[in-house]
């Protein structure tokens, strides 16, 4: 029974993580040219989002898609990291 019960949180996190990692997957694939102008699309739109405060929920989500990017460079992870949701304990 335990071994029944240890597989099934098994496939569950395997599931979740390839889910969550799904968008990660699509970028990757996407022609070069193509994924730098969603990339500035996209990063251009989480500016203008995140410059909302009431448009916070809209902003986190961009900027997660933002995070998935190559291109994604040390300014851009800051600016992720200021609208990415913290932990909470």
């Amino acid at each position: 029974m335990r071994l029944v019960l240890l597989l099934a949180v098994l496939v569950l996190v395997f599931v979740w993580g390839w889910e969550r990692n799904s968008d990660a997957r699509a970028i990757a694939r996407m022609n070069p040219a193509e994924r730098a102008k969603l990339y500035a699309a996209t990063r251009a739109e989480a500016i203008g989002l995140c410059s909302d405060p009431e448009l916070l929920e809209r902003c986190r989500a961009q900027v997660e898609l933002l995070s998935h990017f190559p291109e994604c460079d040390g300014e851009c992870q800051t600016f992720v990291a200021r609208y990415r949701p913290r932990g909470v304990r």
